[in-house]
This record gives C-alpha cells, structure tokens and sequence, in this order.
C-alpha cells in the first residue's frame, strides 16, 4: 500500500455544516472515522484544517501524533496576539478571503503575511469556487489574485487550496511563476456528487495539465475530507495513470519535504 499524506483535512468534529453533509452520506465525521479512513488507505498523516476563531482551534490543536495543524483566521478581525500564543504548534493559517469578502491584497491581510514569513510559517488559501451556503465573494477567491502575495512576500510559503478550480490553469501559472507557491488538488469532487465519465475525463485531464505545466514537485494531495470520502478522492487521482515516482511525490513526498522545511518533524 502505497503511504499517502492528506493534505487537505477538516478536524472541526463539532461544526454542524460538516456534520451535516458527512451524515447525509453516511460518513462518520469524527476522529473514529477519520484515523477508520486513515487507516485503510494508507494515509500516515494529514493536515489538518480549522475553521476560524478560537474554540475550532482548540479542537485541531488537541489532535497530536500524525495531525499536523493548521488553524483559520477570520481576514475581517485579525488578532496576531492571540495568534502568536499559538504559531509555534502549527503549519501556518488557513485564509478564507472570498467568504470573508475581503481582497487578499488587502493591507490588513499583509500584515498577516509578513507576520507568518517571519515566523517561518506558511499561508493556504482558499482558492476557486465558493460553498454556495456560505455565500461570498468569488472574485477574491480567484487564483490570480494571488500572485500579488507571492511576490510580495517571497519567503512565505503559500498553498492553493483546491487549485482555484475551475480556474486550474491560472492556478498552475502562479504556481509555476513563484518558488514559493504550492497547490493542493482537494475539492474537485464531493462525496454528495454522482460525477459522470465524462466529466471525471474533464476532472483528469485538468489534474493532468496542473502536473505537467507547474511541476510535480508543487502539487499536495488533498480530500477535503469529509466533503469526500479519502478512498475516493485518491482512486479518482490514480486513475489518471501518473508514473510512480510522479505520484508518490504528489500523495506523500511533497508533503514530507514541505513539513520538514517549516521545521517539524515528518512522519
């Protein structure tokens, strides 16, 4: 079995939403369920995604061993003092710009972002399509906005949470422009979703460009677990018949050589 690091994981086991669909489809949306998961598909670590504010913090942060945080900062209130009391014990934040409806170039944000490129910590971004629930602003989720940062800020490690889809190929540009910009392939697929051949054919080759247009070395696997089964989500990428070494970097070895550069230690 193949050893496989999901970078793209939701651990906020109380949040009613996630609980919500997981039930829907018959997914145990707890820890049970998520180490269950783990477990039969290989996965020996994730990183693991809070919503924002303080309690859903707490919540991630309690996870220890194969979880690696990474916690969510509301872009509209930011509190770097409180952040601060936490930063040692994770991978960096989580920034939900198109749902908070605030411009990721925006000058409050940037004061985020040097805080984070001091401490040697990285940013994800919510990128692309927008939960039609939570509402927001699509136009400041769109993956080109980001180039902005990236330049900017060219030691903070940035990741492109879902790859801006459906914009893949704007994401795969400032990916491939910028060292420090990685991408994270999760979201593409729900577990609610009944997909056809034909757009799983479209979802592929996507991927497929996303690869070979930035560089395998730039790409994370992600499920959005528990949006989507982890079994699932990494059948649908193997069966786009990547080489071995090309997967493996994309499932595990990117994720290990990115946890090792933010100075933990990996699985």
């Amino acid at each position: 079995m193949r050893r496989v690091f999901d970078f793209h994981v939701h651990g906020n086991f109380s949040y009613k939403d996630f609980r919500e669909v997981a039930f829907n489809v018959g997914i145990d949306f707890s820890l049970d369920g998520l180490l269950r998961e783990m477990r039969e598909h290989g996965v020996v670590a994730t990183a693991v995604i809070s919503l924002p504010c303080g309690g859903y913090w707490s919540e991630v942060l309690s996870l220890k061993n194969c979880f690696y945080p990474i916690i969510g900062v509301d872009s509209g209130c930011l509190d770097l003092g409180l952040l601060d009391s936490f930063i040692d014990h994770v991978l960096g934040v989580k920034v939900y710009v198109g749902y908070d409806r605030i411009d990721p170039r925006d000058g409050r944000l940037y004061e985020l972002y040097k805080f984070l490129e001091d401490r040697g910590k990285l940013v994800v971004f919510h990128t692309g399509s927008l939960w039609r629930r939570w509402g927001g602003y699509v136009r400041y989720s769109h993956p080109l906005n980001f180039d902005d940062v990236a330049v900017d800020f060219p030691e903070l490690k940035i990741i492109l949470a879902h790859a801006g889809f459906p914009w893949v190929r704007d994401a795969a540009e400032v990916a491939y422009k910028n060292d420090n910009v990685y991408v994270d392939i999760s979201g593409w697929i729900e577990e609610s979703e009944e997909v056809s051949e034909y757009y799983l054919n479209f979802l592929r080759r996507e991927l497929k460009f996303l690869v070979e247009y930035c560089g395998e070395d730039k790409v994370l696997f992600g499920s959005d677990w528990p949006l989507c089964r982890i079994g699932r989500y990494l059948d649908f990428v193997m069966s786009i018949g990547f080489e071995d070494d090309v997967l493996n970097k994309i499932l595990y070895w990117n994720a290990v050589r990115l946890v090792r550069e933010l100075g933990f230690k990996p699985p």
